[in-house]
């Protein structure tokens, strides 16, 4: 019998995510002297923060020009640009990575980086504007 009224299962993740950002918090303070790391390299030390999270932290909060590049950004841009490969594949990453980057406003990057945002749920836009049978027509 679960004492908590059956919402154990739910509190799991939660307790998960608490769990981890006290160890992001105790590295920080280990690694860095307490000071919140600036730039996206330093921000991917600390553990369970990835390439998407560190390039949107430096870039929004620091003013550091690097691209923030998730699964959105991978459907939009390789339609757009017609860069093949499969979005798990290292080498279709870093070509979109690169691409990101070249487009990227490097005097306002976290205004770029947010431009997908609203209301502070993303827009989705890759996966409403972009579908593979709509980008067919385009390319």
């Amino acid at each position: 019998m679960d004492p908590h009224g059956g919402c154990c299962n739910l509190m799991r993740p939660r307790v998960r995510r608490a769990a981890n950002l006290l160890k992001g918090a105790q590295f920080v303070v280990e690694r860095f002297g307490g000071r919140f790391p600036a730039t996206a390299a330093e921000l991917q030390e600390i553990p369970g923060v990835g390439p998407y999270t560190s390039a949107a932290v430096a870039s929004i909060a620091f003013g550091e020009a690097t691209a923030a590049v998730d699964g959105n950004v991978h459907r939009v841009m390789a339609r757009l640009l017609t860069i093949p490969g499969a979005t798990t594949e290292r080498a279709f990453q870093a070509a979109v990575t690169a691409a990101a980057g070249e487009l990227l406003d490097a005097s306002r990057p976290g205004d770029w980086n947010q431009v997908r945002t609203r209301g502070g749920k993303e827009s989705e836009v890759g996966a409403r504007q972009c579908s593979a049978a709509c980008a067919s027509g385009l390319l």
